[in-house]
């Protein structure tokens, strides 16, 4: 009963920080059409493998052990959907960043997956 009251306070906080991070952007874009994009990812088959592979990219910035700058969010042992909403709100350009616009775009749904698995795998 504890570990499920902890899991969900824990998924509250993520959805409080989610929603308190100052990249939303535009009104402009339907999220009905970004809970789809979501709903499309959370359907794939993450592996593992390939989402450490691909996040030789992202660990240039997002380390395992702590972001390399105050302003970039650490993300290792996150949430594995709230991963997959993150990365798909920047896809979309639902959350404004130069920097993630540009690297997500260039993501899949099987990419994201793998990204969002490998990292909330990571125990922190």
């Amino acid at each position: 009963m504890i570990d499920l009251l902890a899991r969900k306070a824990l998924a509250w906080a993520v959805v409080l920080f989610a929603v308190s991070d100052r990249a939303f952007a535009s009104d402009e874009i339907d999220y009905g059409q970004v809970e789809i994009a979501i709903a499309g990812v959370g359907e794939v088959t993450a592996d593992l493998d390939y989402g450490e592979y691909l996040a030789g990219e992202c660990v240039s910035c997002h380390a395992v052990d702590g972001p390399k700058q105050a302003q970039i969010p650490a993300i290792a042992g996150r949430n594995r959907e709230a991963l997959i909403r993150a990365m798909v709100e920047y896809r979309t350009g639902f959350r404004k960043n130069k920097v993630m616009q540009t690297v997500m775009t260039t993501k899949g749904n099987e990419e994201i997956a793998a990204l969002a698995a490998w990292y909330a795998a990571i125990e922190r």
